[in-house]
């Protein structure tokens, strides 16, 4: 009996799903609260964005790293799945949100981003499949370890 108990909860915690926020909760334009922690990261920038890369300059940016997987939907019936990733807009390198995040990036803190969210479906929008337009940034704990 013991061992069949055991089984069964093993069985069960192999198959549990994940925490992945539903696409019912993330939709293309909606005001949105993801955590993770902060990277820097580059791509291909203008004027050929990689078509030519010993001319075309590279980019960095910012993404989040999510703490939990999410789908999303854009208001196209574009849907994405599993989403880790979150690239990051800013109103600008001038922002005094921009410097926040600058100084939390590669620490490996867990931040609170919140802002508009944006679904992407081309890499023209975006490098990652999803990116928010950040209004705020809060550190939520110490360096993981």
């Amino acid at each position: 009996m013991r061992w069949t108990i055991a089984i069964w909860v093993g069985v069960l915690v192999l198959f549990a799903p994940t925490a992945v926020m539903s696409a019912a909760d993330l939709k293309d334009g909606a005001i949105v609260e993801l955590s993770g922690t902060l990277e820097r990261t580059w791509a291909f920038g203008r004027p050929n964005y990689g078509a030519n890369p010993e001319k075309d300059r590279i980019d960095p940016y910012l993404v989040l790293k999510l703490t939990h997987k999410v789908d999303a939907l854009n208001t196209d019936d574009f849907r994405v799945d599993g989403a880790d990733r979150v690239e990051l807009i800013f109103s600008g390198r001038n922002s005094p949100v921009w410097s926040q995040a600058q100084k939390m990036v590669d620490e490996q803190i867990v931040v609170t981003v919140s802002g508009k969210l944006k679904v992407t479906f081309t890499v023209h929008w975006g490098h990652e499949p999803l990116m928010i337009y950040v209004n705020q940034l809060a550190a939520t704990t110490k360096k993981l370890e």
